[in-house]
C-alpha cells in the first residue's frame, strides 16, 4: 500500500513538472501572438468646461482673459464737469433708499442739503454717491460735481492769463470782453449760429468752430445766451436788434448761461 501511495505521489510531480517544462520550451520556440500586445496608454482624463483640468498631468489651463478697459464714467471720469461755482461738501448715501440720500452742496446762491429729486439755485440733484453728484440744469444740461475737485481749483493761486485771440479781427479785453472789427459783423450775418429755445429761456447754440467767428467771440456749444443788454432775449428779432446797436457803434452787453454759471460779456465795436 505504501509502494502504492509512493508511486501515485511521483507520477503526479512529474506530470506537473513536464507541463511547466514544456510552457517554458513553447514560450522560447513559439512566436508571440500580436493579441497579446500591450495595451495603448489611456489619455489623461478631460473636463468639456474650458476652464477646468481633471488629468493630474495634463495640459495646464488655459489664462483667464484680462478684464475690460474702462471708459469714461466707468473709470471715474466726468463726462461734464459742472461750473467751478459748485462743490460737493458732503454726502450721506443710504444704498437701499437712494431718495433719503442727502448731498451738502455749495453754489451760486451759497449752500444748501439737497435730497435726489429737489431743486436749487437753478439745478436738480438727480444721482448721488459718497464721492460725486450729478445735477440737470435748468437747460437740461446735466453735468457731475467730484467732492474737492472744485476746493482744489479754486485753491490754485495762479492768475489765468487772457488769451489772445487767433482772429485779428477781434481784440480779447480783460474778463473774457472783446473788441470787434467792422468786417466781423458782415460776417456774422453771412454764417449764422444754429440755435434752439432753451426750457429756461433765450436760446441755446451749437455749431461753434475752431476758427470761426463764434468761437473767436468766446462762445462754446451749449451756451445759452439769455439777454442782451438785460432784456432777456426770446426771438430772433431782438438778436437783429442788438446787432444793429452795436452796428452803430453802441456796446452790447450779453448773458450767458455755460454749465450752469451765469457770465456776463460785453462786446463793441473797433473804431475804424
Amino acid at each position: 500500500m505504501r509502494a502504492l501511495l509512493i508511486l501515485s505521489t511521483l507520477g503526479i510531480s512529474g506530470s506537473l513538472v513536464g507541463s511547466g517544462a514544456s510552457a517554458l520550451l513553447a514560450a522560447r520556440l513559439l512566436p508571440l501572438d500580436a493579441s497579446m500586445a500591450p495595451l495603448p496608454e489611456a489619455a489623461p482624463p478631460t473636463h468639456s468646461h474650458p476652464g477646468v483640468q481633471l488629468g493630474m498631468f495634463g495640459p495646464p489651463a488655459p489664462d483667464p482673459p484680462p478684464p475690460p478697459a474702462c471708459e469714461g464714467e466707468e473709470c471715474g471720469e466726468p463726462a461734464n464737469p459742472c461750473a467751478p461755482s459748485w462743490r460737493l461738501v458732503g454726502a450721506v448715501v443710504d444704498p437701499l433708499h437712494p431718495e433719503r440720500s442727502v448731498a451738502a452742496l455749495r453754489g451760486p446762491e451759497g449752500a444748501a442739503a439737497l435730497r435726489v429729486s429737489q431743486a436749487w439755485s437753478g439745478a436738480t440733484l438727480v444721482r448721488l454717491d459718497a464721492r460725486e453728484a450729478e445735477l440737470e440744469l435748468d437747460d437740461a444740461q446735466r453735468c457731475t460735481i467730484i467732492m474737492g475737485e472744485a476746493a482744489a481749483r479754486s485753491a490754485d493761486p495762479t492768475p489765468t492769463p487772457v488769451a489772445a485771440s487767433t482772429d485779428p479781427r477781434v481784440d480779447q479785453l480783460v474778463q473774457g470782453n472783446v473788441r470787434v472789427a467792422p468786417e466781423l459783423l458782415d460776417e456774422v450775418m453771412r454764417s449764422p449760429l444754429r440755435v434752439i429755445p432753451a426750457p429756461s429761456g433765450g436760446f441755446r447754440v451749437f455749431g461753434v468752430r475752431r476758427g470761426s467767428w463764434s468761437g473767436a467771440l468766446g462762445l462754446e456749444n451749449g451756451d445759452t445766451v439769455q439777454a442782451l443788454d438785460g432784456a432777456p432775449i426770446d426771438s430772433p428779432d431782438e438778436a437783429l436788434a442788438a446787432y444793429g446797436r452795436l452796428r452803430a457803434g453802441e456796446r452790447v452787453s450779453v448773458t450767458l448761461n455755460r454749465r450752469g454759471e451765469t457770465m456776463q460779456r460785453t462786446v463793441q465795436l473797433r473804431p475804424e
